[in-house]
């Protein structure tokens, strides 16, 4: 139903005219479809060992179900498309008109949307009424059913039963496809990364290393301890040996002069000694701390660096440097009598 306003159509959303055709033809599609349901019942009734005819009914009735959902979603494709069309129509009809203002068809539309909401509740209404007439001629079929023909009413019942469980299937593979479209979307706009097997084979070559230098950094530590004990060890050892002979030769040079020259030369030995020993433990730690700086220079000379950046920052301290010794001087002459 449309409502013509000033040359101006405003549809109402869903096309009535179109809608209640299609409304009825599903609706005598689906009594036709009741009709074929009633007599497959009713032959089943009074053939209850057939089953060509049991697997007949089956098929008929798989086959109805097929053809109502496919007439339902294309009535709905087609009202879709004739209530977008209608709209646009309406759109560019109100866009164009000079004649009355924006409110007055939004007010227009609103009472038609009033009027549709109505209808609906009329329809909800009546179908709500044949749909317990239908509730209650099902109950009494299979009432009698049950009353006549108990075993057939129990295959009836898991007929129905196994119905339920496949449109729960195929609900539920419907919501998985829907997923995996999403998912597969979204993978496709995900940057081409290496695949995850390159990833591992890193890791296990890494943690690989790792270990190895594990077992090396454990070598060393323990060839390290092995040295420092035995360098305590000699060192504990030489420490009384010239304990000993310091000894010896005091108590000696108490009686010869010869042994107050010796133990002068003993004296001035463990003094050379120390200092030699002082002087190779410097040594080996200017090393190492030679070694660390050639490496931090590597490192550095590796580094990519800036060198017109590095000549503006070194233009701007001496720039700093010039303006702070110029107002030091000019302060200092301020302050001079």
């Amino acid at each position: 139903m449309e409502t013509i306003v000033d040359s101006v159509d405003i549809p109402i959303s869903g096309a009535e005219g179109s809608g209640m055709e299609e409304a009825g033809i599903l609706q005598n599609v689906q009594d036709s479809v009741g009709e074929v349901q009633v007599d497959n019942l009713g032959n089943d009734e009074h053939n209850l060992d057939d089953e060509q005819h049991k697997d007949s009914h089956l098929e008929s009735k798989n086959q109805n179900k097929i053809l109502l959902e496919d007439l339902a979603s294309r009535s709905s494709e087609l009202r879709h498309l004739q209530e977008k069309r209608d709209l646009l129509k309406a759109a560019i009809k109100m866009s164009s008109c000079d004649q009355h203002p924006i409110d007055f068809y939004v007010k227009q539309l609103s009472d038609q949307v009033e009027a549709r909401r109505q209808d609906l509740a009329k329809m909800e209404a009546q179908w709500d009424a044949q749909r317990i007439v239908l509730e209650e001629e099902k109950m009494r079929l299979e009432e009698a059913l049950r009353a006549t023909q108990p075993e057939v009413y129990v295959k009836f019942k898991k007929l129905e039963e196994i119905d339920e469980e496949t449109e729960c299937i195929i609900a539920e593979i419907k919501r998985r496809e829907e997923e995996v479209c999403e998912l597969s979307a979204e993978l496709e706009k995900q940057p081409n990364l290496e695949p995850r097997k390159t990833y591992i084979q890193r890791i296990i070559e890494i943690t690989k290393n790792s270990r190895k230098q594990d077992v090396d950094v454990d070598k060393i530590l323990k060839d390290t301890r092995e040295l420092q004990l035995e360098s305590n060890s000699i060192q504990e050892r030489l420490h009384r040996t010239y304990a000993v002979v310091d000894e010896t030769i005091f108590r000696e040079a108490k009686k010869d002069p010869a042994g107050k020259q010796a133990y002068r030369i003993l004296t001035s030995i463990h003094d050379s000694f120390e200092q030699i020993a002082e002087r190779l433990h410097d040594t080996d730690r200017a090393r190492r701390e030679r070694a660390d700086i050639e490496a931090k220079l590597a490192n550095m000379t590796s580094r990519s660096l800036d060198i017109e950046k590095l000549r503006a920052d070194l233009d701007a301290v001496k720039n700093e440097n010039d303006l702070l010794e110029r107002k030091i001087l000019s302060n200092s002459s301020k302050n001079s009598p």
